[in-house]
């Protein structure tokens, strides 16, 4: 299975079925306001079982229009499902993620403007405390002249400051989302059940191939629900982690599972008692 790459411990398939699965594809709308304004829908689907996700760029009504001829789910097998909070909860962390790729054009165009206008702010007001420096040097200047300028220079650099901040302001980017649809995909397909092998422990889960995105599920972070090259897993509880979510702490260079401790570090966090 090629997208299973774990660094700190191994896997074995156990099992190859056909079951039902259950997918929810969920549709955002976003608002994203700058200096210019974008706005789009953004769609997710996501398996309910083991939350792994992808985007989903194809046409909604082709989707339910096929979902209507099939017969998936009607053989009366149980399909299992995470609850539906524990889902939503994996979808406002992907959600927001899938809204930033989606509006990369527009925001490397907006930091792009931004640089630009910044060089030259900094050009025209580097220009004019040059010739204010230059006079600064000049001979016999009283001391109330040299004080005159150091004021004028101070200015200047104060004016630079805030041309520089209205800029930032301007470029800044402002985006919202909002639920506008959920529409739950049941399909009958091929399943995979890897053993998780981390020590002496182990613990199973199952991948999915998804029949909407022609692709098998990826292993999720448990702790970010991002996708990665590779990942970790954790001593505790096994959890599947992205590199950045079993990276070291800031503080004390440890590392830690975020999907474990979520408040941070267990050597950092202090312990509120009961």
């Amino acid at each position: 299975y090629e997208n299973v790459i774990l660094n700190n411990a191994v896997y074995e398939t156990e099992k190859q079925e056909i079951q039902n699965v259950s997918y929810l594809l969920s549709c955002y709308k976003y608002h994203a306001v700058s200096e210019e304004k974008q706005e789009g829908i953004s769609s997710v689907i996501i398996n309910e079982a083991n939350l792994s996700a992808g985007p989903f760029y194809g046409d909604i009504r082709e989707l339910l229009t096929e979902g209507r001829r099939g017969n998936a789910g009607e053989s009366g097998e149980p399909v299992e499902r995470l609850e539906i909070p524990v889902v939503l909860a994996a979808l406002n962390c992907i959600q927001p993620r899938q809204v930033l790729k989606e509006l990369e054009g527009f925001t490397n165009s907006l930091e792009r403007r931004l640089n630009n206008d910044v060089r030259r702010v900094n050009e025209y007001y580097g220009t004019l405390m040059k010739e204010i420096k230059d006079k600064m040097f000049m001979k016999n200047l009283s001391a109330e002249e040299k004080d005159r300028y150091f004021g004028k220079m101070t200015s200047q650099k104060l004016e630079l400051s805030l041309k520089e901040q209205d800029l930032i302001d301007r470029y800044s980017l402002n985006i919202s989302m909002e639920p506008v649809a959920f529409i739950r995909l049941l399909v009958e397909t091929p399943t995979l059940l890897l053993r998780l092998k981390r020590r002496k422990e182990s613990r199973l889960f199952r991948l999915a191939y998804n029949p909407v995105l022609k692709a098998a599920d990826s292993l999720p972070c448990e702790a970010c629900f991002k996708h990665d090259s590779s990942y970790y897993i954790c001593d505790d509880k096994l959890h599947i982690l992205c590199n950045e979510c079993f990276g070291k702490c800031p503080a004390c260079g440890k590392q830690y599972c975020r999907a474990c401790h979520k408040a941070g570090c267990p050597r950092c966090t202090p312990v509120i008692p009961a």
